[in-house]
Parts: structure tokens; sequence; C-alpha cells
């Protein structure tokens, strides 16, 4: 009789343990950004933490406060008053001013729309009208191809990005 009640205690601890929700995503961790690695260390509702810019340039230190999937930022970055969005899922953020194009994730690789990750329409005298570029920016490195408007590829793109008063990405390719 004590054998089964004590299985009884038991599995049902085991159950309520199982029940219980998961923990909040926290910002707690290295995220890869479009401008750079971010490592930030969470502590309640307080975030400290560092911004080391790609290329070496504009690293800083940040601070901020928590409330909810939001983190507000003490003070101006060189990013200029920061606010950014934790993801439901914890694995990305946003920045809360749509003007402003600060992304990150926790895995190497930037989602579409982060970075110079996605498809972009091309405007020049060297690709065709109606070309794009479909692109990945993997930390700084930002690989991809360019196409002409019949989809065909006309050649692969590699570039590094550069972030210092505004970011941009130098490389090589092929098509011209």
């Amino acid at each position: 009789m004590k054998t089964r009640f004590l299985l009884i205690v038991v599995l049902l601890a085991a159950f309520l343990s199982a029940c219980q929700p998961p923990a909040a995503p926290t910002f707690t961790g290295t995220w890869t950004a479009n401008v750079g690695l971010v490592t930030l260390t969470q502590n309640g509702d307080q975030v400290t933490g560092s911004v080391d810019g790609y290329g070496g340039y504009w690293n800083f230190t940040v601070a901020g406060t928590v409330s909810g999937s939001f983190l507000i930022f003490a003070g101006d970055t060189p990013l200029g008053p920061l606010a950014i969005a934790l993801s439901e899922d914890g694995n990305t953020f946003q920045s809360m001013d749509p003007t402003l194009a600060f992304c990150g994730t926790r895995d190497a690789v930037l989602p579409d729309g982060c970075g110079f990750s996605g498809k972009w329409n091309l405007k020049t005298d060297l690709v065709p009208a109606g070309g794009y570029a479909q692109l990945t920016q993997t930390g700084a490195s930002v690989t991809g191809a360019v196409y002409g408007s019949n989809d065909a590829e006309l050649g692969p793109l590699n570039a590094m990005v550069s972030w210092g008063k505004g970011w941009q990405a130098e490389g090589t390719n092929n098509w011209g």
C-alpha cells in the first residue's frame, strides 16, 4: 500500500511539473544582428550588454529595461533612441521604430527582411530592368546571386558588411 501511494505521489509530482508553463523568453544571449554582434544579459527587468559593429567600428555598450517583450535602451545609442521587440518564440528581435533598421536573431543567418537578407529589386545600368538580387546575410558576410527579369542567374554576389555612420556591403561579383 505504501509503495502504491508513493508511486501515485511521484507520478502526480511529475505530471504537475510537466504542466508548468515554459519560462518566458529573455533577451540574454549573443545575437547576430544586421549591424554587428549583440551580447545581452538580462537580470529581472534590467539588461546590459554590448554591440560589436561589423568592420570594427561603432562598438558600444548598452543598458535598458524590459517591459513584457520590449526592451527600451537607456539614453541615446549610436543608433539613436532605441527600443526593440522580442518575437513570441524569443528567437528574433526587431526595432520598434519602422524607420530604424535594427534587427537580429539567435541564429547565424538573418531572416529575410533583416539586414541584407531577402529579395532586393535592382535599378542599375548593370542589370536589365526587372532584375533583382536574392541575398543571405550571415553575420558580416552577404552571399547570393543577381538575376535578370527572366529569373536567369547573372552571377553570384559575395560581400562583407561594414557598419560605421550607416552601413554598407562591399564585395565582388562576376556579372559586371
